[in-house]
């Protein structure tokens, strides 16, 4: 402060206004730094917490994956034993009554089934371990699928569902299953 007072006596009119020009110049610049010293820090803060939640988000969702794998094993496992003594019984010799109860059954087991591929999907794709097949298929056989698995809940609605298709639709390249999971999807919505 001192050396700043004799220095004022000591300059004339330009000089003062030019030394007084360049103070404010440093105090502005000297501002701005501080500025974006605050905002660079916030920015970096910000950026730490975005990742800390993505981290958190990609945790969850593991353990979410390895929650459906691990319930989808569990829920397979008796689906199979329930196919497993269908097919027994209908080896058994079932009357057509008992034949009508188990293929119900055996439709039941399989859209059991597909919700839950469905929903093995859903967490394979969101763990980017999600493929499909590009194998040879007959669209026959899967919508005759479809229609036997839903034939029961159909009637219980009052509605007889049948295909038309093409007598030869020659061999499409698709996934089997992936169709079969929609075309259920898609008719499972419609009977509701």
């Amino acid at each position: 402060d001192r050396a700043k007072i004799v220095a004022e006596r000591a300059m004339s009119g330009s000089s003062r206004a030019l030394v007084d020009a360049l103070m404010q110049m440093y105090d502005r610049l000297a501002a701005r730094t501080v500025q974006l010293a605050r905002e660079f820090s916030l920015r970096l803060d910000s950026e730490e917490q975005a990742r800390r939640a993505r981290e958190q988000a990609a945790a969850t969702g593991r353990q979410r994956t390895m929650l459906l794998d691990g319930m989808g094993h569990e829920i397979r496992a008796p689906l199979g034993v329930i196919t497993g003594m269908v097919r027994e019984l209908r080896a058994s010799g079932a009357s057509a009554e008992h034949e009508q109860r188990l293929s119900e059954i055996d439709a039941a087991a399989g859209q059991l089934l597909a919700i839950l591929n469905g929903i093995l999907d859903i967490a394979r794709i969101e763990a980017g371990r999600f493929d499909l097949d590009a194998v040879a298929l007959r669209p026959g056989p899967v919508v005759t699928d479809v229609i036997s698995m839903l034939t029961g809940r159909a009637r219980d609605c009052g509605i007889e569902l049948r295909a038309e298709l093409p007598a030869d639709t020659g061999d499409l390249l698709g996934d089997p299953l992936r169709l079969r999971q929609s075309l259920l999807a898609l008719a499972m919505h419609a009977l509701r």
